[in-house]
């Protein structure tokens, strides 16, 4: 393991919240980085940097700096392994004022049809599908199949952007106006905040 690396994983440990925020810039500059080493071969530095987004939750920092880069990759015919990158980056990729928002969320929906449903990406779906819902100029462009992964109930973390903004009586609204039964059962677990977490039971 490389010093950055485990400069990483130590932050990951302590979960360090007020240092993840004092260095936010120099992690944020490190994901162009950690995806060339990916590209190379490499992927221990993408994941750890990956783990310490999710760890640091909604007070964590959000990619206002390399949002052109994951838009990029979303946009190129990047390999598998990068798009799965990007699927776990984007809940914590700002989604406001987007020039290209409709653009965006088209790519989003095309990268994760890619991957059948697991824990770990069916919860970094729902935090962005979540995020982008709770949007106004983006809410009429999500397709109504997507909300088909919150019946999955995937583990979802107890602090989250999409546990924030999923509350919101627009996204509640949106839930509720596709009409179909498992979506409205959706959305009396979007409604409770989200309640379930790692571990719990299954419906």
């Amino acid at each position: 393991m490389d010093l950055i690396t485990w400069k990483l994983e130590a932050m990951i440990e302590t979960v360090d919240l007020g240092q993840i925020r004092s260095k936010r810039e120099t992690i944020t500059a490190l994901f162009p980085y950690a995806v060339r080493r990916n590209q190379g071969g490499q992927p221990e530095l993408l994941e750890v940097f990956l783990r310490l987004a999710r760890a640091s939750g909604q007070w964590g920092f959000m990619w206002h700096r390399v949002r052109l880069l994951v838009i990029t990759l979303l946009e190129e015919d990047s390999p598998v392994s990068l798009k799965r990158a990007v699927i776990f980056a984007l809940p914590h990729m700002p989604w406001v004022n987007l020039t290209n928002g409709q653009h965006l969320v088209k790519l989003w929906v095309t990268a994760a049809s890619v991957f059948s449903y697991t824990d770990e990406v069916g919860e970094s779906v729902i935090d962005t599908l979540l995020h982008i819902t709770s949007q106004d100029s983006l809410r009429p462009h999500i397709p109504i199949g997507m909300w088909s992964w919150l019946n999955n109930r995937p583990p979802f973390p107890l602090v989250c952007w999409g546990r924030f903004r999923g509350t919101k009586r627009e996204v509640i609204q949106t839930v509720r106006a596709t009409g179909s039964i498992e979506t409205l059962h959706a959305s009396r677990l979007v409604r409770a905040g989200l309640s379930w977490v790692p571990g719990s039971e299954r419906r």
